[in-house]
């Protein structure tokens, strides 16, 4: 097991049988970040919805969790920290539970779909005593928290596919 403080890094994708483009504007709609949520990791967009993510932009967001004897609610600043449109980006915490926490999201043409990557590099909660005891609690939630995103937005994306087009935006 890696020290109690040290960096841990997770990774999980799915395949989306819709175009890149759609896929990108999908995701870079703060509305539906909230909105690919598990309804028992709800998070509620706090920043101004009206506006696509950009370079250097920021999310700030209400997040709950159940924790292991009672439900965490943390005020999240995330940052726009790496921008490429279309291929991906990284969301970096500015302020929030993690002593350090980055998102990388790719997205990479395949088979007529696209392939969503997500990366996350973490270093737990709570300094070298907390991380011993929330480590397992914390990798197991991102474990359910990042697959039903990724099957959501999926779900989500092929249907409107289907109503609209594979291709459509």
């Amino acid at each position: 097991m890696p020290p109690p403080n040290a960096l841990q890094r997770k990774q999980y994708q799915i395949f989306i049988d819709r175009n890149t483009d759609a896929v990108w504007a999908f995701l870079t709609n703060p509305d539906n970040h909230a909105r690919i949520c598990p309804e028992d990791m709800p998070e509620e967009l706090l920043s101004d919805s009206s506006a696509e993510l950009a370079d250097g932009s920021r999310l700030v967001l209400r997040v709950k969790r159940s924790g292991p004897v009672a439900q965490i609610q943390h005020t999240v600043i995330l940052e726009v920290a790496e921008w490429n449109p279309t291929h991906g980006y990284a969301l970096r915490q500015v302020e929030g539970p993690f002593t350090a926490w980055i998102n990388r999201r790719k997205l990479t043409p395949f088979q007529g779909g696209t392939l969503l990557a997500d990366q996350i590099e973490y270093v737990p909660p709570g300094g070298p005593f907390g991380a011993l005891g929330i480590r397992p609690f914390v990798g197991t939630n991102m474990d359910k928290y990042y697959q039903h995103r990724h099957n959501e937005a999926k779900r989500l994306l092929e249907r409107i596919g289907r109503i609209k087009g594979r291709d459509a935006v």
